[in-house]
């Protein structure tokens, strides 16, 4: 049937050229949804959480979690978005699609996981504007309290969130500019959660790289971040290895060294283009 119906060219587009993937004209796509909807909303949700576990099944991680929502199935959705988002924000840098995952959450389950809303307040610091970012904080704040409160605390969940905060909170000083802070609470953070895992450590010694810029100490700075690089290699960070490029190349400006910065910018632009599809973001 798919084979006549590619033949004929109605309705499907393909999406491989072995004829084994296809989606509707989203035309086509959206009518079949939108009457299945109308005509049986329960069957319709049902048979979006069926397709969302066979997308994650198979490795569809992104299209099991779209699916997921659709379905308004948000136990599911609320899980896999906590369980895969640090890997969107943080190793890949997609931040619109954690942040347009997490939106699409009621409230109350994006509380019941606080990594969840730790991954959000890093993907919100990289755009403009701080009320969002603090107000995530202020409700990470709020969890922690409640989880403090009870008879048999979480002291494991409760670590993670002191260590975000204070994760967020360096980050903040080095996108705000105040290098000396910046410095200071990253090297705090550094000693205080030496266990942390590699992916925030390497992210981190981006943020004392750029302090040593900011603060004049050029060596410490080109030290660091050749850490966070090997770090980051090692955790398979390609986002915060795309930073560590730019990072790398304004502290040889600010050295005057200005050809190896160039190299250092070319060398990132060519990982951007081969690691992260050329990421717009990032490239620049």
């Amino acid at each position: 049937m798919l084979d006549e119906l590619h033949a004929r060219n109605l309705f499907l587009i393909p999406l491989d050229r072995q004829g084994d993937w296809f989606r509707f004209h989203h035309l086509v796509g959206e009518f079949f949804r939108d009457h299945f909807r109308h005509n049986d909303s329960r069957r319709c949700d049902d048979v979006l959480t069926h397709g969302a576990r066979w997308l994650w099944d198979n490795d569809l991680t992104q299209e099991a979690v779209n699916c997921a929502l659709r379905a308004s199935n948000w136990a599911l959705a609320s899980q896999w978005v906590e369980q895969y988002a640090e890997d969107i924000a943080v190793r890949r840098g997609d931040l619109q699609l954690v942040l347009g995952w997490i939106n699409a959450l009621p409230d109350e389950w994006v509380d019941r996981y606080p990594r969840m809303r730790i991954n959000y307040a890093f993907a919100l610091s990289f755009l403009p504007g701080r009320t969002e970012v603090d107000q995530q904080l202020d409700y990470l704040q709020a969890t922690r309290k409640k989880l403090s409160a009870t008879r048999k605390p979480d002291t494991k969940t409760i670590a993670s969130i002191d260590s975000a905060l204070e994760f967020q909170h360096a980050m903040s000083l080095a996108l705000d500019d105040q290098p000396v802070l910046a410095r200071d609470a990253s090297l705090a953070w550094m000693e205080k959660w030496p266990d942390a895992p590699l992916l925030q450590r390497g992210v981190m010694g981006n943020v004392l790289a750029a302090s040593y810029k900011g603060t004049g100490d050029i060596e410490a700075g080109l030290q660091t971040v050749d850490e966070a690089k090997r770090i980051l290699k090692k955790a398979k960070g390609d986002y915060g290895l795309a930073w560590s490029a730019s990072v790398e190349a304004l502290l040889l400006m600010k050295q005057g060294n200005y050809p190896q910065a160039a190299a250092t910018c070319e060398r990132g632009l060519a990982f951007v283009a081969k690691e992260m599809g050329g990421h717009r973001l990032h490239a620049s």
